[in-house]
């Protein structure tokens, strides 16, 4: 059968597949923020399946709960995105993504930051949907 993977040395994905973090909104958008403020040392990151994350707490809750695992409490906000994250979740159960992998992450979601207001970073909440990567 044809294999997408197969047939070339380099594949690149665009487009919104409309993937988000599976948490409410304010507290997807603590975590982000608190990500995005100081990025977590480089390191592994926890995949969606390894029981590393958390049913997703507050970054507060993150920090002092079992998530953090002795590393900074971004670091346990990143876990708790990660865990949430529905694209990993989905690829993870093989239903879609089929031969592909995706790189480590160590940064907050990117989407739904909101451009140009001038002043400290903010998140959109359009439609009351949480961040994705």
């Amino acid at each position: 059968g044809l294999e997408l993977s197969d047939r070339f040395d380099h594949c690149f994905l665009f487009g919104d597949l409309n993937y988000r973090v599976d948490a409410p909104f304010q507290v997807a958008a603590e975590h982000a923020m608190r990500i995005a403020a100081s990025p977590p040392p480089h390191g592994p990151t926890a995949p969606p399946d390894s029981g590393v994350g958390c049913a997703i707490g507050t970054p507060h809750e993150a920090a002092e709960g079992g998530t953090s695992v002795g590393r900074a409490p971004n670091l346990a906000s990143l876990r708790c995105l990660l865990a949430q994250d529905q694209l990993r979740r989905e690829a993870a159960d093989g239903r879609c993504a089929h031969g592909f992998c995706e790189p480590r992450i160590g940064f907050a979601p990117t989407y739904r930051w909101e451009v140009g207001i001038g002043g400290p970073r903010q998140l959109s909440n359009k439609r009351n949907q949480a961040p994705s990567y």
